[in-house]
């Protein structure tokens, strides 16, 4: 890898007999590091911190990385273990989601991202909101992947971040700063989201 590229890292849950994904964006800024230990970085956050967020009707299928930009590379993934299941009980609805927020500091809706994530439990909300304890876990969550990739404390070479495709100009050789802005924080939003496209046997 080298300074500059970035890494498409998918994150493939099971939930309810359907799949989940969540897409996250990363810039790689040193001549250190590989995919490998970028997907093994991710998971120690999932296993350390959301699983115990999580319904143990989600289950983590495993986490793959690709490098996007400036040219495509081959896939690489991390298989989950067996034990790599939410800690709590019944999941509400896999649409039903809590949203994390990625802030980078600057205006504009290409500027700022966001991932949902499905297997909250059933316990774990009150009137459309989330209970104190359950965003506790998830903050501890976003705390854990703020400690290893988000500036200038971050202890990775790789910085997540937000991709705009649609800021995006073509060809290879552009500079990934046109398109790619670094997270300053990941928020977790107390009320809980919905994900409509989700649905049985589809993955979103």
């Amino acid at each position: 890898m080298a300074d500059g590229d970035i890494t498409q890292v998918v994150v493939v849950g099971r939930l309810h007999g359907q799949v989940t994904n969540n897409v996250l964006n990363f810039k790689h800024i040193s001549p250190a590091g590989t995919l490998t230990e970028l997907i093994d970085a991710v998971i120690d956050c999932i296993r350390t911190s959301l699983l115990q967020a999580l319904s143990n009707e989600w289950t983590l299928i495993q986490v793959k990385a690709r490098t996007i930009h400036p040219v495509a590379g081959d896939e690489v993934f991390v298989q989950g273990a067996a034990t790599d299941v939410g800690g709590l009980g019944e999941s509400l609805p896999s649409y039903a989601c809590a949203l994390v927020a990625v802030k980078t500091g600057l205006g504009g809706r290409s500027k700022r991202g966001r991932f949902f994530l499905a297997g909250i439990p059933e316990s774990q909300h009150s009137q459309s909101s989330l209970v104190p304890g359950e965003v506790v876990f998830l903050v501890n969550f976003c705390l854990c992947m703020a400690g290893k990739f988000i500036p200038p404390n971050q202890t990775l070479p790789f910085v997540m971040g937000v991709l705009s495709r649609k800021l995006k100009p073509t060809g290879v050789n552009v500079d990934s700063s046109a398109f790619f802005f670094p997270a300053t924080k990941l928020t977790v939003n107390t009320v809980l989201s919905t994900l409509h496209s989700r649905k049985i046997g589809v993955g979103v």
